[in-house]
């Protein structure tokens, strides 16, 4: 069954067990209509913010002339795997199969969007698959998902160690340890580097229209 999103603009597309997929496609009122898809993704069982937390920015980028791709993963369909990083191998064949939905074709890889515990299918998916760009919101780090949340990851998580060969942001507001991530640590701004010059930024922000207005300045900064 479909979740209901509160979007007017929506397309339902598909449904594959629980995980669902939907289409914003760019609002009529948008000055252009960009080739650039937006693809945000989540497992709600996780994350409490689940997309709906995400439907302002996505609205806003409806307006800017962007398309979105909302994509549910249910985490059910990894449940008979005993380890963390099985479920998200598990779980990452189901995001590949909703991107393979032609309602989600395009000729460009997407920029991806992901927050907390959902961020951890993201960065699997981003290790053996293109993207233009990846965002991160107040991301949980692999090595501390055990502890945070036992349910979802039974076993121990060792870091990713992918290296990143797109433009990516760590959205988090000031103080919130999940800014302190591997990506930021080894990809950030190093010493004497300017930040628009670094692969990676940080950006102190959360979910909000101020949050969204410095992720679009990113995006501009570098074409996405």
């Amino acid at each position: 069954m479909l979740r209901s999103l509160a979007l007017s603009t929506t397309i339902p597309v598909s449904t594959r067990a629980l995980s669902t997929l939907r289409v914003v496609p760019p609002a009529p009122s948008a000055p252009r209509h960009l080739a650039l898809p937006l693809a945000f993704v989540s497992v709600s069982a996780w994350d409490h913010h689940r997309l709906e937390a995400l439907l302002p920015w996505v609205d806003r980028f409806a307006k800017r002339g962007y398309s979105s791709i909302l994509l549910d993963v249910d985490s059910t369909v990894a449940d008979q795997q005993h380890t963390s990083s099985a479920r998200l191998e598990r779980l990452e064949q189901e995001l590949v199969s909703l991107l393979r939905d032609p309602a989600a074709s395009s000729p460009f890889p997407p920029l991806l969007f992901a927050s907390r515990a959902s961020s951890l299918l993201a960065e699997t998916y981003v290790s053996s698959h293109p993207l233009s760009g990846l965002c991160l919101v107040s991301p949980l780090s692999a090595p501390s998902a055990h502890a945070s949340l036992p349910s979802a990851f039974p076993s121990p998580l060792d870091d990713f160690n992918y290296e990143p060969g797109f433009p990516i942001a760590v959205v988090a507001p000031k103080g919130d340890p999940a800014g302190a991530h591997r990506l930021v640590d080894e990809f950030g701004p190093q010493e004497g580097e300017d930040d628009d010059e670094a692969i990676v930024q940080r950006i102190a922000g959360g979910l909000d229209e101020a949050g969204w207005d410095k992720v679009m300045q990113w995006m501009d900064q570098n074409g996405l």
